[in-house]
């Protein structure tokens, strides 16, 4: 169920249908029409996260006919951002700033057990993932009716990405242990989409329901780490770095409510947000295959204008 959240991807042409069934409100409400898209000057914001990484990938142990991977859970992240309005010309410059810290474990006791082909009594697996995120971007928003504002924007991203798996494993004899991860830092170009939907400008002009769609190119390196420990005896082996580009795709569904302040303006948002890495980490055994990874669940932002 949690994994179909990611169909929000085609949830922002439902914006555009909105918008032109709710045209007979636009006829009557054009003398009342609010505009949302913020005051002159800075805006400032911060927001909790609430989200959980995909577990793909992140398989510890298996036996002849199941494989077990870790299950993650959903965490506590956050995000922050300043960005100024430029007077007349309805555009803005931004910063944002996300990260997320997940710590998840999972273990397991069964027959015919194996801890990557060592045959094992009991397995246990932690992953640990560290995601931060910054955006320098300039938009622009445009009022394409009186119930539907759209705003574009495009910039520069850093996107830094780590992933750490610890698994061990205990035979009455016999004890292995291994620790692998990857760590990927990276900088390219973003570009995004907002749609916002006011459903009654008329009766509740600061209400609206947001989707939007962004998609990321950063290019960067790729590290590997790979550490094996038997009874009293530990290894490592040596992967090269990578130079890789990483797209990221991502999408959000939102409710927001903007409310004036004396001078200001504040604002609201709740809403469910969906973000892939394309082949930013290596499988569980790290024998040079790429996969994706998925980060997704909630957030609530608030923010304001002066």
């Amino acid at each position: 169920m949690k994994r179909s959240f990611n169909k929000i991807l085609l949830s922002v042409p439902a914006f555009l249908v909105c918008s032109s069934l709710l045209y007979p409100i636009q006829a009557l409400s054009q003398q009342n029409y609010v505009d949302n898209s913020g005051m002159n000057g800075w805006s400032i914001g911060a927001g909790i996260d609430y989200k959980q990484f995909s577990n793909n990938g992140t398989n510890f142990a298996s036996t002849l006919h199941d494989d077990f991977n870790i299950d993650t859970d959903y965490h506590t992240g956050f995000n922050a951002w300043i960005g100024y309005r430029i007077p007349v010309k309805n555009s803005d410059i931004r910063l944002d700033y996300s990260h997320i810290k997940t710590t998840d474990s999972s273990d397991v006791s069964a027959n015919n057990l194996f801890l990557w082909g060592n045959a094992v009594d009991s397995a246990s697996g932690k992953i640990k993932y560290d995601f931060s995120s910054v955006d320098l971007t300039a938009g622009h928003t445009t009022s394409l009716s009186p119930t539907f504002d759209l705003h574009y924007y495009g910039g520069l991203n850093y996107t830094s990405l780590t992933k750490d798996m610890n698994l061990s494993g205990h035979s009455p004899t016999d004890s292995y242990g291994f620790d692998v991860g990857t760590d990927y830092h990276g900088w390219g170009p973003v570009f995004g989409m907002d749609g916002t939907c006011h459903p009654a400008p008329s009766s509740i002009p600061g209400f609206g329901v947001l989707g939007g769609v962004k998609t990321g190119f950063p290019y960067g390196t790729l590290s590997n780490h790979f550490d094996s420990f038997e009874n009293n005896t530990s290894s490592s082996d040596h992967i090269p770095d990578e130079k890789i580009v990483v797209p990221t795709v991502g999408a959000k569904l939102a409710v927001k409510y903007d409310f004036p302040m004396n001078s200001s303006k504040w604002g609201m948002e709740l809403g469910y947000e969906s973000t892939t890495f394309f082949g930013a980490t290596k499988n569980s055994n790290y024998n040079g295959t790429s996969i994706n990874t998925n980060l997704q669940g909630f957030y609530f932002n608030l923010g304001g204008s002066f």
